[in-house]
């Protein structure tokens, strides 16, 4: 028997599997029985990292241009040298309370470095932009989608609960999708966002915490 492990912190992408299937959360984060890697998984995988990394190092200069999928949606990224850039930041903070880490895709905004980690401390108006490559558009989130959206508003709190500040009253979230195999269909939508909007997607979320944390007290995947 696999040794059962005890809850440490939240992630989006483990609220998210424990919304589609509590059970399928008690197998994979409370006893470790990973998913099988298929080939078509395996492949996903990489195209997606290949697809964040290509923009990573477009956005820090270290890539003069972009090709295929990239730079179908580079329209909708900020010109490397004209604005503050973050790319793959790490975020920690609190959801519905309990610990949470994350790692945002790109942030954009006036930025100010400081502390022994070098995090970002934000101030006016920042966008948080999500990068997504998929099969099909329709995996795309619509624009009230995207209002609701857990992963945007989680690191919309931390970004600035780890820097004791105040969540802005105002602030941008983004999501860029592209079809993985017709790069010239993508779609972007910028939503313009409130402390309000986020604390009403928090509170929604915390009797699925409370479930996730309850769950990794629980034996027996016939008790869920």
């Amino acid at each position: 028997m696999r040794e059962q492990k005890p809850f440490e912190r939240l992630s989006v992408s483990k609220l998210d599997n424990a919304e589609r299937c509590l059970r399928h959360y008690w197998w994979q984060h409370v006893r470790g029985v990973e998913e099988e890697m298929t080939p078509a998984r395996k492949m996903r995988i990489d195209l997606g990292e290949q697809f964040d990394r290509e923009i990573e190092e477009y956005l820090l200069g270290r890539r003069m241009n972009l090709s295929g999928a990239p730079a179908t949606v580079a329209r909708y990224y900020p010109v490397p040298g004209q604005s503050s850039v973050d790319v793959q930041v790490w975020v920690r903070g609190t959801w519905c309370g309990a610990p949470m880490v994350g790692k945002a895709d790109l942030i954009t905004g006036p930025t100010t470095r400081w502390g022994s980690l070098g995090v970002p401390q934000k101030t006016g108006l920042v966008r948080i932009t999500d990068l997504k490559s998929t099969s099909s558009l329709r995996w795309a989130k619509t624009p009230e989608q995207l209002d609701v959206n857990r992963q945007l508003h989680a690191y919309r709190r931390a970004l600035y609960e780890g820097n004791g500040q105040e969540i802005p009253d105002l602030g941008e979230v983004c999501q860029v999708v592209v079809e993985r195999n017709a790069p010239h269909r993508c779609r972007a939508i910028v939503r313009i966002v409130s402390g309000e909007q986020t604390l009403a997607v928090e509170e929604s979320d915390r009797g699925l915490v409370r479930s996730v944390i309850a769950l990794h007290g629980v034996g027996d995947v016939g008790d869920i």
